[in-house]
């Protein structure tokens, strides 16, 4: 049975229900290069029905603005990749289920090293699409105090002292 897309109204034609699937695994070119390219065979199948803007939908709500380009027969995820990847600390080996169901967006579901979905940062509940921009990204960064006490320099944190270190999921560290 082959699958159909959804023609926005929720049903998918033809009597089919199944959204289209496909995973990329992250290699240390995609990480390099900050694009992602898609499948070849499902662009050959769908990529007429691509737009030039997509959107990444997580199971956590929140939704990422990523522009596709289009060269050559091949489409990549492009401009808002890079940021998409610095901000759930994709590293070489993670790997991505994309769900396409015909319209715009793309649900991302986000496995690491260990074969596990990740934990996705909390959003608020009030916001439908998270609003994130280029400080809310940077990389912690440790810094030592007085008394020997470490605080942590985090744009993520909603208060600037901690008595704990934490690693980028927000778990605290041995010291």
């Amino acid at each position: 049975m082959t699958s159909k897309l959804n023609r926005g109204n929720g049903s998918y034609g033809d009597g089919a229900s199944k959204p289209i699937h496909f995973f990329r695994i992250m290699l240390p070119d995609n990480l390099q290069q900050g694009k992602l390219r898609l499948p070849g065979k499902f662009v050959n199948k769908y990529g007429k029905q691509l737009s030039n803007t997509m959107f990444l939908k997580l199971p956590n709500g929140a939704e990422w603005k990523v522009n596709l380009k289009k060269r050559g027969g091949g489409v990549w995820f492009q401009e808002g990749w890079k940021e998409f990847v610095e901000y759930h600390s994709l590293a070489h080996g993670h790997l991505l289920f994309f769900r396409f169901d015909g319209t715009s967006c793309f649900h991302v579901f986000i496995c690491d090293m260990s074969t596990m979905e990740i934990d996705y940062p909390v959003i608020k509940a009030n916001h439908k699409r998270a609003r994130i921009n280029r400080e809310e990204i940077q990389p912690r960064k440790t810094l030592k105090t007085n008394g020997n006490k470490k605080r942590s320099n985090s744009n993520l944190q909603d208060t600037a002292f901690h008595q704990n270190v934490r690693d980028h999921k927000g778990k605290i560290l041995d010291s």
